[in-house]
């Protein structure tokens, strides 16, 4: 179900999921093990309405990914709440800092990090780079 959520996600921002572009997502179970790579779920009423997952970028670096909320649940906080949630994982695992990745195109999104505290690292041509030490 976590798999579900996610792609409706990718669908409602792109129109479309290319499945090349999300190999973790072929295998998820087998892609999000142990303390390196973690997808979490968030549930309400017995339902998986978000999801996030945390990844080690490199030592002392966490990279924020994943971060789903099916459609009916947006803008009611769970994706604060997954990302919090993740932050407090970072920092049981001694990460230092936080970086994390949105397309350029989304507003609401880069917005929605910018109100959580995190600064923007720099672009590439459709993404906005953002970054958090905790």
């Amino acid at each position: 179900m976590a798999k579900q959520v996610i792609l409706e996600g990718l669908y409602d921002y792109f129109g479309h999921v290319d499945h090349g572009l999300n190999e973790d997502l072929l295998f998820p179970l087998d892609y999000y093990q142990g303390n390196d790579r973690t997808l979490f779920t968030g549930i309400y009423r017995g339902l998986i309405v978000c999801t996030g997952g945390l990844v080690e970028e490199e030592t002392r670096i966490g990279r924020i990914v994943r971060i789903s909320v099916l459609d009916k649940f947006r803008n009611k906080g769970f994706g604060r709440e997954m990302v919090t949630f993740l932050e407090k994982r970072a920092k049981l695992l001694d990460y230092q800092k936080i970086v994390l990745e949105t397309n350029k195109a989304w507003s609401g999104t880069k917005v929605f990090y910018q109100r959580m505290n995190y600064k923007q690292a720099g672009n590439k041509p459709e993404i906005t780079e953002f970054f958090k030490d905790i």
